[in-house]
């Protein structure tokens, strides 16, 4: 079981390895974007699948496909997010299929 995720932590503390780090201006009104490592740590990318999941499963549907780009913490931060369906307990019931790289998102003017 994660901690609630925070806003507060910094990098290169034991709280930023140990707790989930999860800024909340990256949701936004159309989609939810975060820079890595400032505003969104591993844990936070697990806590943010966990929540998604558990969303996902709310309306009806078990899977949803997680892809990642070109960027080289892009891979990571899929795993971390499909981490849930290794574990034994499956704690957020959802079945993620693995996408493979996509083009990395375009960025607003």
């Amino acid at each position: 079981m994660l901690n609630a995720p925070r806003a507060d932590l910094s990098p290169n503390t034991f709280a930023y390895e140990t707790q989930p780090l999860v800024k909340a201006t990256g949701f936004r009104e159309y989609d939810a974007r975060w820079l890595f490592g400032s505003e969104i740590n591993l844990l936070g990318v697990e806590a943010l699948g966990l929540g998604l999941g558990t969303y996902i499963q709310e309306l009806g549907h078990s899977r949803i496909v997680v892809g990642h780009d070109f960027r080289a913490y892009s891979l990571s931060i899929k795993q971390e997010m499909c981490i849930r369906d290794r574990a034994p307990d499956k704690e957020c019931g959802r079945h993620p299929l693995r996408g493979g790289r996509k083009p990395p998102p375009r960025q607003p003017p």
